[in-house]
């Protein structure tokens, strides 16, 4: 019985048919761990996205917060609705002359005599 095993073994056939098996389980074995790999990168991907919006939904809850209070809300009645309490006076300076009034910016006076100089040289 040994001899039928051991022709078995080393049976071209047999030998074949264990050489593509074995080549099969290592091509699995390689893209289960490729399928991990991409499992694991696409769960850190969708951690980091769950950072990202658990800041902007804390953003968001505290922009609601900052508008719950009294300061906001007057700010907003008084600079985009124009609205006054009893009493005040609205003056709106229009933006042509805010910027009309800004400062000049220090710039050289270069004379007529250095403008022709640096035209022609």
């Amino acid at each position: 019985m040994a001899k039928h095993i051991t022709k078995l073994i080393f049976n071209p056939m047999f030998l074949t048919a264990l050489t593509i098996i074995s080549t099969i389980f290592s091509i699995s074995l390689y893209k289960s761990a490729q399928k991990t790999r991409y499992s694991a990168q696409n769960l850190q991907n969708l951690e980091d996205e769950i950072i990202e919006m658990e800041q902007e939904v804390s953003l968001l809850e505290e922009s609601i917060e900052e508008s719950q209070q009294p300061f906001f809300q007057e700010k907003i009645i008084r600079d985009e609705l124009l609205m006054k309490k009893p009493g005040e006076y609205v003056v709106q300076i229009p933006d042509e002359l805010l910027q009309t009034n800004k400062v000049p910016s220090k710039e050289k006076l270069i004379t007529p005599w250095e403008e022709w100089q640096k035209l022609l040289f």
